[in-house]
């Protein structure tokens, strides 16, 4: 009888379970992982940026967050981190539990997934007046948590070359990781997104991104855009809309930064709300962020989550009342 796989070589031979495939689109997984975590830090209050750089096949995500607990101790005798990076995650969507938690790109898997599908992993990280440095590649650590360096900074920077082992392709897509980051900055008002020479940062959201396709189809008005971004009991809602249309409006919907294509409950409630208002705008479009969303498949194309439909309308159907009275 064969041995049982361990978690990296389960994770190794069969990436797919994790990541999707072993395309571009899970390539890329790993990156939008790392800048998932860079977004819950800012909902958090404790990021203000995220910035990607591609430098060959070399990637690197760095932010100005609180950091990774490298200085934290874990009972294995590792540093908290190092037990993140040899673990891989069963009970919960996040190490630490918190609250709420994004995904620009399907799904989460985690940083012991990140780290199992690199060649090259390196993370520094400031804690405690300390940087932090930990190396490892496919899933092992090559060099444990020392501290390189002393002073006042902030953040933490993750650079990683993905595995020749598991994708055929391992060069990175940079202009498709620009598109990605420019919604980003429209589904998260006020924080910044950089990437290359590029600079994304939308004080006004998803009300710019309105603003553009109802420019875009000759049907902008001279009446600025309908936009509200609010925290509400269980969940924050940023809802805009802009222009007027003979035609079908182009709706767009999220939930926790993914985009859902098949829509659902929140696309429900943002066209009732337009119907009860009578207007029929160029452009209009719905994030929710929810601390557990429910999808309505494996994909997360469609929110299914028919209680939240009264609680939507009721936390946006004033704020399009008056700008429709």
């Amino acid at each position: 009888m064969d041995a049982p796989m361990s978690d990296i070589e389960h994770v190794r031979k069969r990436p797919s379970m994790y990541i999707g495939d072993t395309t571009w689109r899970g390539l890329h997984h790993l990156v939008t992982e790392l800048v998932d975590n860079s977004i819950d830090q800012f909902l958090a209050g404790k990021a203000s940026f995220v910035k990607v750089e591609f430098d060959g096949e070399v990637a690197a995500v760095s932010d100005d967050g609180e950091g990774l607990p490298i200085d934290v101790p874990h009972e294995s005798g590792d540093s908290l981190l190092e037990h993140y990076l040899k673990n891989i995650r069963r009970t919960r969507p996040t190490a630490d539990g918190h609250t709420p938690h994004v995904h620009i790109h399907g799904y989460g898997c985690g940083l012991f997934i990140v780290g199992a599908l690199t060649s090259e992993l390196v993370i520094e990280s400031w804690r405690s007046g300390e940087l932090w440095e930990v190396r490892s590649s496919r899933g092992m650590i090559q060099q444990s948590a020392k501290a390189i360096d002393q002073g006042n900074g902030k953040g933490t920077c993750i650079r990683l070359v993905a595995d020749s082992r598991i994708f055929p392709d391992i060069q990175w897509n940079a202009s498709w990781m620009t598109g990605k980051l420019a919604e980003v900055a429209s589904l998260f008002p006020g924080f910044r997104v950089e990437t290359g020479n590029e600079m994304f940062h939308d004080a006004r959201g998803l009300a710019d991104w309105c603003d553009r396709l109802a420019s875009e189809k000759g049907e902008a008005t001279d009446k600025p855009s309908f936009w509200m971004n609010e925290k509400f009991d269980d969940f924050y809602v940023q809802a805009a809309a802009s222009g007027a249309t003979d035609g079908e409006t182009e709706f767009k919907v999220f939930a926790n930064g993914n985009t859902c294509h098949e829509g659902g409950t929140h696309l429900k409630a943002l066209r009732q709300t337009l119907e009860n208002v009578d207007w029929k705008p160029s452009a209009a479009m719905l994030h929710l962020i929810l601390d557990s969303p429910e999808f309505a498949g494996p994909t997360r194309a469609k929110l299914g989550m028919d209680h939240m439909l009264t609680p939507i309308c009721d936390a946006i159907r004033p704020g399009f009342e008056a700008y429709c009275s």
